[in-house]
């Protein structure tokens, strides 16, 4: 019978390789951890934007809600520094204004009638269309009472009376008699709350380049040399499998000028 004979030292693992072993593990779970705090950083930033976005949307919507300051305060405490979606915003801001509505009907007085102001129909009409996009009043439209839109659809239909959407303007079906088109009031409203989101912004800080760059209003028609700054022109073109090249970006002076246009139009008989 024969005897199998095992050397000493056989089936060990060099101590050399276990150490490569330990060094590796070691540097996996620190990359582990880096990428974790990495990323929980990332998640912490877009957290604070969320934020600071959602306190921009508030202030936003009290500008043109038109509520007393204590229910400001007490929408402004309720929305402080949260994450939240613009349909619970706009549901709070409803739900005050019925409370405010309620608490204060019993308190009219009823009596002969005064006229603080003039309105016309083109006011009422773009009053409503302010309060239908969330865009702030012209100053001294704030108390006007009007009818409360319930989409673009509508006022396009009551501005021009086209309910079968046949793309024309029906005077005689139009039941917002005003001189102001549709596109026209839209715009206004548009334009409004962009200067209120700016106006926001720049409170918050976004408008950095004011407190590096000067401005100046022209007086005249002479021709104003302007410089666009870091700006690139247009993309080129890359072909299919191509490479991408680097993009030159410097400084592209440029000057506007005013020029005048008219004519006339000559009467025959």
């Amino acid at each position: 019978m024969t005897e199998t004979v095992t050397p000493v030292g056989a089936g060990l693992v060099p101590a050399h390789s276990l150490q490569s072993e330990a060094d590796a593990t070691s540097k996996l779970a620190a990359e582990q951890a880096r990428i974790r705090a990495t990323m929980a950083e990332e998640a912490k930033a877009a957290h604070e934007l969320r934020v600071q976005m959602c306190q921009q949307f508030v202030e936003s919507s009290l500008a043109a809600a038109n509520l007393p300051k204590t229910a400001q305060d007490q929408i402004r405490k309720q929305f402080g520094n949260i994450v939240f979606e613009p349909s619970e915003l706009s549901d709070a801001i409803t739900s005050v204004k019925a409370v405010i509505a309620e608490a204060t009907a019993g308190s009219i007085i009823q009596g002969p009638g005064r006229i603080s102001a003039m309105f016309s129909s083109r006011d009422q009409a773009q009053a409503a269309t302010d309060d239908l996009l969330g865009a702030p009043r012209e100053k001294g439209m704030e108390g006007l009472k009007v009818h409360p839109l319930s989409g673009i659809r509508e006022l396009y239909m009551l501005t021009t009376g086209d309910f079968e959407l046949h793309g024309g303007y029906y005077p005689s079906q139009a039941q917002l008699a005003t001189t102001a088109d549709f596109p026209g009031m839209v715009k206004n409203a548009l334009n409004k709350i962009v200067v209120n989101t700016w106006d926001i912004l720049g409170k918050a800080g976004y408008t950095w380049w004011d407190k590096i760059t000067p401005s100046s209003t022209s007086t005249g028609c002479k021709p104003s040399p302007v410089f666009l700054v870091g700006t690139v022109g247009s993309l080129p073109v890359v072909a299919e499998g191509g490479e991408y090249t680097e993009l030159a970006v410097g400084d592209n002076p440029e000057t506007a000028s005013f020029v005048k246009y008219g004519g006339y139009i000559p009467l025959t008989t």
